[in-house]
C-alpha cells in the first residue's frame, strides 16, 4: 500500500502524516513576547500602549506590536502584558459644574 504523499514547504514529497505538525502557527503577539518577555504583574488593559481601533466590533491593538488591519495583531484586555508595559497616566477628574 502506498502512503498518501504531499509536498512540504521545501517541495519534497512526504507522507501526509509527516506534513501535519499539529502545532498552531506562532502569532505576532507570541513572537513579540518571546523577544521582550512578560510582566506577570500587569495586564494589557492597564498599559499606555493599548489602542482601540474600531467601535463596532471593538478591536484592541498594541502600539508597540503594530496597528495593522489584521486579526493577527489584535490583543485581549486580559492578556498578560509584555515587559515594555507602561502604566496608563491617571486622568484627573473634572470638577462637577452641574446645577446641583
Amino acid at each position: 500500500m502506498t502512503d498518501n504523499l504531499q509536498l512540504d514547504i521545501f517541495g519534497n514529497l512526504v507522507p501526509v502524516e509527516e506534513a501535519k505538525t499539529g502545532k498552531q502557527a506562532e502569532t505576532i503577539k507570541s513572537r513579540y513576547r518571546k523577544m521582550y518577555g512578560y510582566d506577570e504583574a500587569h495586564r494589557c488593559e492597564e498599559c499606555e500602549h493599548l489602542v482601540t481601533v474600531a467601535e463596532e466590533p471593538v478591536h484592541y491593538k498594541c502600539e508597540l506590536i503594530g496597528l495593522a488591519a489584521s486579526e493577527a495583531t489584535d490583543i485581549r484586555l486580559s492578556d498578560i502584558s509584555c515587559s515594555r508595559f507602561q502604566q496608563k497616566a491617571q486622568k484627573e477628574e473634572e470638577p462637577y459644574e452641574g446645577p446641583f
